[in-house]
């Protein structure tokens, strides 16, 4: 992913490209939708973390478009035959992902607008997948389920 994103299509003979070329948004951007692209081809994994690899599931994104108010993206949906949909938020970080406030209110927000324009009547357990877990503090409580990179590579 990293050779077609950064070398494929770079032509330039600057010696100097890289470490002008690689500014740290650029970099977080690239590292996230890789990290994502990791935990959607690991799906089973995640089931298996979340102790669910033997029940019946469906497993997908989801986006409704809309204004700023309802238009919302959920990186990975598990709906469970137990009546339970695990919305997933994938997250990578060189350190244990902390939650903040606003972050806490926008995962409160994606699962009001789905509940809304879905008419679930199922429970919703908000389940972050991150490279290193979630740092405890105020606002991590929101967290239902935890899945790590650990989890993605296990052997077991």
């Amino acid at each position: 992913m990293f050779y077609f994103k950064f070398v494929h299509n770079n032509n330039s003979k600057d010696e100097h490209y890289w470490s002008s070329n690689m500014n740290p948004p650029m970099i977080r951007s690239w590292q996230g939708f890789s990290f994502e692209t990791v935990c959607l081809s690991h799906l089973a994994q995640i089931k298996k973390a979340l102790g669910i690899s033997g029940m019946s599931t469906n497993a997908c994104s989801w986006r409704k478009q809309g204004g700023e108010n309802d238009g919302t993206q959920i990186d990975l949906l598990i709906d469970r035959s137990d009546r339970v949909i695990n919305i997933c938020e994938m997250k990578f970080s060189e350190q244990p992902y902390s939650i903040t406030k606003a972050y806490a209110d926008n995962l409160r927000m994606k699962m009001a607008v789905f509940t809304a324009a879905t008419n679930t009547r199922k429970s919703l357990a908000l389940t972050m997948v991150t490279t290193y877990g979630v740092l405890p503090g105020i606002h991590s409580g929101i967290v239902q389920k935890e899945v790590t990179m650990d989890d993605l590579f296990s052997q077991q």
